[in-house]
Parts: structure tokens; C-alpha cells; sequence
């Protein structure tokens, strides 16, 4: 497929895991290898479908959602509600230690109705549990991150549902991530347009701006002004 190759400054990281290692490039990259319960469209103002394709609320402590039967991760193993249990249990659980642990504090309990159906009990009302759900609370694979002892190896190898399955994930080296040809899009998920992505981190901005001057990359982030002005002014790039 076509590819896309990305130099941005700083530092890569050696392992992608939204819980253990919150950061900007786990913000970047979490969407694309991992999905959430819910989507939402902004132009609407209102959640939509991703790994859950309808949900309810029968009262304000009460949650209950339908899952997507057609979905699977990134190593061919079929998503269901075990997986969503799991992942939600971790983040509650009392002696797992997150940096951000007080943001799931409001669920009291996860519980598995069907294969396909969960109800999640919280502990009292809150105005943004459906936001919770649709940002910042990927599903992890109960099959492969449960059965370690020590959480830390899954995000150096992660697997997810998301468009893209990671091939290469190195601290000095960067991260290369190819089209999922199991991904099924979905409202807030559309097909990825992108068959293979090269981000490669590199810190001197006259070696990124030689790159993108010789087409060894598509597109560089956080050029210092002149730079970026320099490259526009060639009539070649957008800035």
C-alpha cells in the first residue's frame, strides 16, 4: 500500500501503553493501534459507535453496552466482552498503581451480561462517564495482557483493534506501523487511507529539513520558524 514517512523531532519511546506510559506520544499513536468503547463526532456534538455499537443508561449508576461481534485484534484472536471486563477491572483494581488512576474512580464494578453485553456500575452519577468511555480508555487484550506478571512488556509488542497494527516500536529508532487488513471501520473509525507509516525521530532541524528537501520524508513536525519558512518558500511544501 502507499506509505507515509514521518521525521518529528525528540525522542520515540520503547513502549506504547496509555496506562503505564501516559504521554504525548501515546496520545499520537493510542487511536490507531487502540479504540475506545465509544467514538464521538464533533460536528454533531454527540458519541458514536466503535467497539460498542449502542449503549444505554437504565439509571444515573447504570451502563449497559452492546459490543461489536465483528471485531478482532491485531493477532486474529476475536474481541468480545471479556476483554472489556478485563480492562476495566485493571484500571479499578486497588493495587494496580496509575499515574492517572483517580480518572476511572468513578466505576464501582464491570459486569459480563453476554458475550457480546457489559453493564458497568459506578459508584455515584457523573456528567462525563460516556467522555471517559470514548477517550482515554482503550481496551486491552484480556488473552495477552493479563496473563503477565509484569505489565510493562505488553506496550513494548502492543496489539490492538485499532486501523493500525505497530511491525516496529524502538526508543532510538522509532515506529513503524502498518494498515490492520481486519480493522472494520465504523463511524468514528474510518478506513486508514495510509498502508504503511515511518516516524522516525530525529533532533537536528537542518538534517530534517535536508530530508524533506532530498524526499526522504513526507512530512516533519516542530521545525523552528525559519526552517519551516525556508521549506515553504521553495514553493514544494505546505507549512
Amino acid at each position: 500500500g502507499n506509505g507515509l514517512r514521518l521525521r518529528p523531532t525528540g525522542q520515540s519511546q520503547s513502549a506504547l501503553d496509555t496506562y503505564l506510559a501516559p504521554s504525548s506520544f501515546s496520545n499520537i499513536w493510542e487511536p490507531s493501534v487502540f479504540s475506545n468503547l465509544l467514538g464521538f463526532d464533533p460536528a454533531k456534538g454527540q458519541h458514536t459507535p466503535l467497539l460498542a455499537k449502542s449503549w444505554s443508561q437504565p439509571d444515573p449508576k447504570t451502563y449497559e453496552l452492546e459490543l461489536r461481534d465483528d471485531v478482532t485484534w491485531h493477532d486474529g484472536e476475536k474481541f468480545s466482552a471479556d476483554d472489556v471486563v478485563y480492562t476495566l477491572n485493571y484500571l479499578i483494581d486497588p493495587k494496580v498503581r496509575l499515574r492517572f488512576k483517580p480518572s476511572w474512580a468513578w466505576i464501582s464494578s464491570v459486569e459480563k451480561l453476554s458475550p457480546t453485553k457489559v453493564r458497568i456500575a459506578v459508584r455515584t452519577a457523573v456528567p462525563d462517564g460516556l467522555a471517559w468511555l470514548s477517550f482515554g480508555t482503550p481496551i486491552y487484550p484480556r488473552h495477552l495482557h493479563e496473563p503477565l506478571a509484569d505489565k510493562q512488556p505488553f506496550g513494548t509488542r502492543p496489539i490492538g483493534t485499532g486501523p493500525y497494527r505497530i511491525v516496529q516500536l524502538d526508543k532510538n529508532s522509532g515506529i513503524v506501523a502498518e494498515r490492520y487488513a481486519g480493522f472494520k471501520p465504523g463511524p468514528a473509525s474510518p478506513a486508514p487511507a495510509i498502508g504503511r507509516i515511518v516516524a522516525e525521530p530525529i533532533d537536528d532541524p537542518g538534517t530534517l529539513t535536508a530530508a524533506m528537501l532530498a524526499d526522504r520524508a513526507d512530512v516533519v513536525v516542530d521545525l523552528p520558524v525559519e526552517e519551516a519558512l525556508a521549506l515553504q518558500n521553495t514553493g514544494r511544501f505546505v507549512v
